[in-house]
């Protein structure tokens, strides 16, 4: 990854980030056999197999953030982003020789077969609002809208966003956060046994992009002044996520647009922290519980 960014004072309430940035993924699996049984009096047999897959994800883009203060109960924040996607979903090689001179037989083949290269373009812009509404009381609302435009197909999505925040005594405050989001990046990952091969994919005019939402509730205090405590619990919804069909395989050839299939999942959770802030010995201890469905 590489990126350069910069700072600016517009006024005295205006201020922004802004950073123009390049990243690059990429990913090699080789599943390679080679045997040799030829005798000692020189009749050979030997078979040979080589099967590689690659495949790239790279973007470039360009985002901004603005944070306007001008006012004591608010804090409102704005920007956008515009990402160019460069994928490539698999390229595969694959050599196959035999040569068996018992049962008279040679065979060799060398072949690559290459799948199309994407390019979507996403964009992603948003607006919120800090809020004090009294003391101890506090509401954080937002909006963000997406688009997604890849060979002539075009999604768009807006997806609000509701955090508040209760202090219900001087060490104590209730906390709650409700989200809807969109994802038009998939992560797909092979649930058979083996190497690990998770591949990001791009939703397309044949594969949907992720939906979901997600709401949480915890309570966040304080025990003194060194130590400080949360507990919360959350639960999320989704749609599209996606999945190898049944019988299909990182090393299957066929484009991977055939090998997909689309489904419901949800997961849920609670999260634990305890942290020391001061003091000569500082530190955390976490701890989470959760289940993911599919």
């Amino acid at each position: 990854m590489a990126y350069v960014g910069w700072r600016q004072n517009w006024k005295e309430h205006l201020s922004s980030e802004s950073k123009l940035y390049l990243t690059h993924y990429w990913l090699n699996n080789r599943d390679a056999e080679r045997i040799d049984l030829t005798a000692s009096s020189g009749l050979r047999n030997v078979s040979e197999y080589d099967l590689s897959y690659q495949a790239a994800v790279q973007d470039m883009a360009l985002k901004s953030d603005f944070s306007f203060d001008r006012w004591e109960e608010h804090r409102i924040r704005f920007g956008g982003a515009v990402i160019q996607h460069f994928f490539k979903p698999g390229n595969f090689s694959q050599y196959s020789f035999i040569d068996n001179r018992q049962l008279a037989i040679f065979f060799e083949q060398d072949t690559v077969t290459i799948q199309n290269e994407v390019r979507p373009l996403e964009t992603a812009w948003y607006v919120e609002d800090e809020i004090k509404l009294k003391e101890g009381w506090s509401i954080n609302g937002g909006l963000h809208v997406s688009t997604y435009h890849i060979a002539g197909k075009n999604y768009f999505s807006l997806q609000p966003r509701l955090a508040s925040r209760i202090k219900l005594s001087r060490n104590i405050a209730f906390k709650t956060s409700f989200a809807q989001m969109r994802q038009y990046i998939h992560l797909l990952t092979n649930p058979g046994i083996g190497l690990p091969t998770d591949l990001w994919l791009p939703a397309t005019a044949n594969v949907l992009p992720q939906d979901g939402w997600q709401a949480a509730a915890g309570l966040a205090g304080q025990i003194g002044q060194a130590y400080e405590w949360s507990v919360e619990g959350y639960y999320k919804k989704m749609n599209n996520v996606l999945s190898y069909q049944e019988g299909a395989g990182l090393f299957d050839t066929r484009d991977w647009e055939e090998q997909v299939t689309q489904g419901k999942g949800w997961a849920y959770g609670a999260e634990f922290l305890l942290r020391k802030n001061i003091g000569r010995w500082t530190g955390w201890l976490s701890y989470t519980l959760s289940w993911s469905w599919r």
